[in-house]
């Protein structure tokens, strides 16, 4: 059973990563730790822009329900996308390196932004009907 849930785990990885299953599966172990640590590391990536993409497109551009799950289910893809690209450059390019910090850094301005708003909510209605 438990290896056939690795198996299951790897595979979903490498569809993740874009690594070739074929070729990983013949390859030693510390790789496939190495996809599953991938993995795992994108998931969490994804469940929190795929919340940040539901939040947004519900509160500020007013979608509803599933337009906010499309939105969602986008902005995860372009999360996986340039995740992915990172994971599999080849290269030691100084420029991805300045190129990836710039994404970082406005990925988590507009996550931590939108995460506050939702977490300090009620304080902000609280202070906004207190001086009215």
């Amino acid at each position: 059973m438990n290896i056939k849930f690795d198996n299951w785990w790897l595979k979903f990885g490498c569809f993740l990563t874009g690594y070739n299953y074929n070729i990983l599966s013949g390859c030693s172990e510390v790789a496939a730790k190495s996809v599953k640590r991938y993995t795992s590391a994108l998931l969490i990536i994804t469940l929190l822009w795929f919340f940040i993409g539901f939040t947004f497109s519900e509160r500020y551009l007013k979608t509803g329900f599933f337009g906010s799950i499309v939105s969602a289910i986008i902005a995860s893809i372009i999360i996986i996308q340039v995740e992915r690209q990172i994971i599999l450059s080849i290269q030691k390019n100084p420029f991805l390196y300045w190129f990836r910090g710039g994404i970082a850094l406005m990925m988590a301005l507009l996550g931590s932004v939108i995460i506050d708003q939702i977490i300090f909510k009620e304080d902000v209605e609280q202070k906004k009907n207190s001086t009215t």
